[in-house]
């Protein structure tokens, strides 16, 4: 209709692509937008279409007929390791650095998120119908947001669960490490705490 589209659909927008809903989803989604409109909105500005293009399943870039290489979400690439975080974290001095991992049933697809606070050793827990990246990502958000304001970092796994990382991060305003591959007593205090 021609009309300005509002700033707080914006803030829809970009909560949706922060969330790794495609343009298409979110124009579904809100009613208010067009998919050109979203990639109107991101290549406008220069900083903002950087910020966002590592959210978008195709890089911001159109399809081809030919197969372009892609990366995956999960890519180490994309993916902070444990020896990028502070050595101090390690001596357990200071609260609200989490270690988190899921633990799959024998008998069905049900798992569990299991998150525990170096320090304090807090422990939440909370269930998931199938242990995929989306339901973790919700799970983990919603068990932390309580303790927002003590969590300065998570350190997980490398399962696929977690590809949704970057979210987690930007709406807990946190940094997220990765353990490095088959070397589990890096997260130790989640492993015994998965044990008990």
């Amino acid at each position: 209709n021609g009309k300005p589209i509002e700033s707080s659909v914006w803030r829809q927008v970009e909560k949706y692509l922060m969330l790794y809903y495609s343009p298409e989803q979110i124009a579904a989604r809100l009613k208010k937008v067009s998919v050109q409109s979203i990639y109107n909105y991101l290549y406008q500005n220069k900083a903002r279409y950087e910020q966002f293009k590592p959210y978008l399943r195709r890089k911001g870039k159109a399809y081809r007929h030919c197969k372009a290489p892609s990366i995956k979400e999960g890519d180490r690439r994309y993916k902070r390791s444990i020896k990028q975080r502070p050595s101090y974290v390690e001596s357990r001095k200071t609260r609200g650095h989490w270690e988190g991992d899921t633990i799959i049933s024998r008998k069905d697809k049900q798992a569990l998120v299991i998150l525990v606070e170096r320090k304090t050793g807090l422990v939440l827990i909370g269930r998931l119908n199938q242990r995929t990246a989306s339901e973790t990502r919700d799970m983990i958000i919603k068990l932390l947001t309580p303790f927002e304001k003590m969590v300065k970092s998570i350190t997980f796994d490398n399962g696929t669960e977690f590809n949704y990382h970057h979210a987690i991060e930007y709406y807990l305003n946190t940094t997220v490490y990765f353990a490095e591959p088959y070397k589990s007593w890096q997260r130790g205090t989640n492993e015994n705490t998965n044990g008990l």
